[in-house]
């Protein structure tokens, strides 16, 4: 059996053995494509290892053992099979072998990647989650080779496989060897315009140094425009590149300062440009299709390290897309907010929720829709049809100033119900008795109740529209009439901060005062240090009632898809308090006396500002606002995780899993139910990517290639230009003090590993299921948000200082950075 192949020996058709990377090279090296030598060690090399080492076995119990909702879990299991494969002797003929083919190479530094492979050959469906080792020495060679083997298990590849359902699929990974360039000069290319889609354009983007520098986004490149036919350059884009990445000779790469005027220079000369786009075009011609290419430069000469498909281009639209698409009306649609981890079952409710608001509220429709794209959530809208809702809106409330306030005392009547209705007749049923007839009266049940919810959720989202916000605007104006620019901050945070509780705050009220009436120092060193079976044993009053506490808050952090929290989960929010030595019933007089100063504070400053009756409701409305709008989700929160239920007995029936029934719309499961089964592929499909559309009493549902071309061809993101040289972020105040510590920006469950006790949490926009690392944090940084979002509400419930709105915190800061959060000014400073 072969362990390794050259370059020479390989082609595009041996991903299964030579992941996507080898088989890429091998291919160009094959067509005389200047390609820097190396070799692959196989990925039946893999195999034959986990095999000699005996572990193929003990890999496959820990991953069978995993909840990889579980972040402890997954973790646990990473650490123990990468120690497996790391610490295994690698056998003697495959050391030499790779000795070997390194020795021929002639080179001090080499490159050494690693590429995943699955049965359905998707190896780029992996891109990113595994490592690679630029600038490997001899020395280290072995050890890199075993470490990209390792990462095959890091807990984000154990977390995907199971996302796509591969963790029964038998998955390998091949290692590429690779000369390494000392790149000059490096950059990208495309060899159809990424942009504008023009197929006679090609772009090439050109950076002094390495090329990891421009691929991860580190520097500005200079870019070139070339068109094929005439061959000509019709755009020479130069950028200031201030510093670069360049190979430490002792191994590894380091940021060097470029000096003026070298700085500011263009970086190919148009010779070059001219003799590297003959270079494109050899092998966009050998392929057939458009390709994106890596490339360096050194010493005279152009060398091609990776060549894939450009996958972003549009095709031509299906014509499934352009049934479903027939005289559909062309909505000016544009990303107004962003969202994580929303299902399609959701999502179809929501976006079909306007057309009954339009009903309820006897307002002209407001047309949005959603897309999801591994699990990344954009709302779009049309915003000619939201200025049109806006103003009936706003004429109604110039009639009846009362009008939201009466909005959200409706909505909370609603949720009241809502969650009574959802707990008796789903979660409180046994649903294993309903015919399906039954099991789909329900779920249509359950979709118009909670599209009502979002009908009243979503008005005031409507109202407050083009830098207008009903309470906040009119609160500001009053506030600063009267008490001046400068000086009306404190009054505004007092008269926004709500006065009742959140169902987070009553459940960390309930929870300290569970603590309390066990609370002696005895028991406080032994639930700090033990397990919750240990505990348990020896306290089994205490536990019995953190059973009832799990039993009662489970779903409060659910959102859309849990999962519900366990006892373990409440129990680490105790040892969290513990820790920090808060002692509970001080902590509970310290949030009493906290409400009736602020109830105080409030009314005594009614008193001297002595406002009207206009302005005397828009006081006391401003904290009411706050806490209705957390508590309207979570209303919604609570009779999701109550459907859970009924989702899992719906695919128990279709025979599909929880995540997957979770992927199909309201329509699918319903025709599902009634004819028996329901495509497991299109679902799997729906759940990497799709976009709903609002049609008349219903919704148009795209996903696969037809998603990916609409998006393309109708939705207009935001352009944020991101500087990341830049010194300060500036947001908004949403919780006043100051912290310094370590970047970790996080959006997902999958992520809160990453966070330490006195960390920065850097977030798109927070959300109820990563409210333990929100504990945690020294300081909550997001890109978007206002006065009522999620990270603004639950930062001054934990008196955390907070700056939202920033627009590209996650985009200018990385993991790891240090930054001072001065939120008493709306700033994040990035320190040196």
């Amino acid at each position: 059996m072969k362990l390794t192949l050259n370059f020479t020996e390989l082609g595009r058709n041996d991903a299964m053995i030579a992941g996507g990377k080898g088989a890429s090279l091998g291919e160009m090296t094959q067509a005389g494509i200047p390609v820097p030598p190396g070799f692959v060690v196989l990925s039946t090399t893999f195999d034959e290892f986990i095999k000699e080492a005996d572990l193929v076995q003990e890999i496959d119990a820990i991953i069978d053992g995993v909840n990889h909702k579980d972040i402890n879990s997954v973790e646990v299991a990473s650490e123990k099979i990468q120690a497996l494969i790391k610490n295994a002797e690698m056998p003697e003929r495959i050391a030499s072998e790779i000795k070997a083919k390194f020795k021929v190479l002639d080179t001090e530094f080499v490159a050494v990647r690693s590429s995943a492979t699955a049965e359905d050959g998707a190896d780029n469906a992996w891109a990113g989650q595994l490592d690679s080792f630029l600038n490997t020495k001899e020395a280290n060679l072995l050890e890199k080779v075993q470490h990209c083997w390792a990462s095959l298990f890091t807990p984000r590849a154990i977390f995907y496989r199971f996302e796509k359902g591969l963790h029964t699929t038998k998955i390998s990974v091949a290692v590429v060897v690779q000369k390494m360039v000392n790149s000059e000069v490096s950059g990208i290319a495309f060899s159809v315009h990424p942009v504008t889609e023009d197929r006679n354009q090609m772009i090439i983007e050109a950076g002094f140094g390495l090329g990891e520098a421009i691929v991860s986004g580190s520097v500005t490149p200079d870019s070139y425009v070339v068109e094929k036919e005439p061959r000509r350059i019709i755009d020479i884009n130069v950028s200031s590149q201030t510093r670069a990445l360049y190979r430490v000779e002792t191994g590894g790469n380091e940021w060097l300062d470029i000096p003026e005027p070298k700085a500011s220079s263009q970086v190919l000369t148009e010779a070059q440009i001219s003799e590297f786009a003959d270079l494109i075009m050899r092998i966009e011609n050998h392929y057939g299709f458009p390709c994106d290419i890596e490339w360096a430069f050194e010493k005279g000469k152009f060398y091609i390290v990776q060549s894939r498909p450009i996958t972003t281009l549009l095709n031509k639209v299906t014509k499934e897309t352009s049934r479903l698409l027939k005289g559909y009306p062309e909505y000016k649609w544009q990303v107004a907010a962003n969202d994580f981890n929303s299902p399609c079952i959701r999502n179809d409710i929501w976006t079909r929720s306007f057309e009954k608001q339009s009903k309820i509220f006897k307002i002209p429709q407001a047309f949005l829709g959603i897309s999801s794209r591994n699990n990344k959530i954009e709302y779009f809208a049309d915003f000619d049809s939201w200025t049109t809702t806006n103003k009936v809106l706003r004429d109604y409330i110039s009639k009846d100033m009362y009008y939201v306030e009466k909005i959200i005392d409706k909505t909370n009547d609603l949720g009241e119900a809502f969650n009574k209705w959802s707990y008796e007749n789903i979660y409180n049923k046994d649903l294993t008795k309903l015919t399906d007839k039954q099991i789909i009266s329900l779920l249509e049940d359950f979709s118009d109740k909670q599209a009502e919810m979002y009908a009243y959720g979503t008005i005031l989202p409507l109202i407050d529209f083009l830098n207008f916000s009903f309470v906040e605007s009119n609160l500001k104006k009053f506030l600063i009439e009267k008490k001046g620019e400068r000086n009306m901050a404190e009054y505004f945070e007092t008269f926004t901060e709500p006065i009742s509780n959140s169902f987070a705050m009553d459940q960390e009220e309930d929870l300290l005062t569970l603590m309390n009436s066990f609370f002696t120092q005895e028991w406080s060193d032994f639930v700090k240090k033990s397990s919750l079976e240990e505990i348990k044993n020896l306290f089994p009053k205490f536990y019995e009632k953190l059973q009832k506490h799990t039993e009662k808050y489970c779903w409060v952090y659910y959102v859309y898809m849990g999962p519900a929290f366990k006892e373990e989960d409440f129990l680490d929010f105790i040892k969290d308090y513990l820790n920090k030595e808060i002692v509970p019933l001080d902590k509970l007089r310290e949030l009493a006396k906290k409400k009736e100063e602020l109830k105080s504070l409030k009314s005594e400053y009614i008193k001297e500002l002595n406002p009207d009756e206009f302005n005397l409701m828009i006081l006391n409305l401003a904290g009411k606002m706050i806490w209705a709008k957390p508590r309207r989700k979570d209303y919604q929160s609570r009779s999701y995780y109550h459907l859970e239920k009924l989702l899992e007995e719906v695919g128990k029936r279709l025979d599909v899993n929880l995540d997957q029934i979770r992927s199909a719309t309201i329509r699918m499961i319903v025709e599902g139910l009634q004819s028996g089964s329901i495509d497991k592929n299109i679902l799997v499909k729906m759940k990497e990517h799709h976009i709903i559309l609002p049609k008349d009493h219903d919704s148009i549902i795209l996903f696969d290639q037809e998603a990916v071309d609409y998006y393309d061809h109708n939705i207009k993101s935001e352009e944020s230009k991101t500087d990341i040289y830049k010194t300060e972020i500036i947001g908004t105040t949403a919780c006043r003090g100051k912290a310094k510590g370590l970047v970790k920006i996080i959006n997902e469950p999958s992520e809160m590993n990453k966070m330490n006790q006195g960390d920065i949490l850097v977030s798109t926009a927070t959300t109820p299921s990563i409210v333990p690392v929100m504990k945690k944090a020294s300081a909550i940084v997001t890109d978007e948000g206002g006065l009522t979002c999620h990270a603004a509400i639950v930062s001054r419930e934990m008196g955390t200082p907070c700056v939202i709105g920033t627009k590209n915190a996650t985009k200018v800061l990385k993991d790891g950075d240090m930054v001072e959060v001065d939120a008493d000014k709306g700033i994040v400073r990035i320190l040196k």
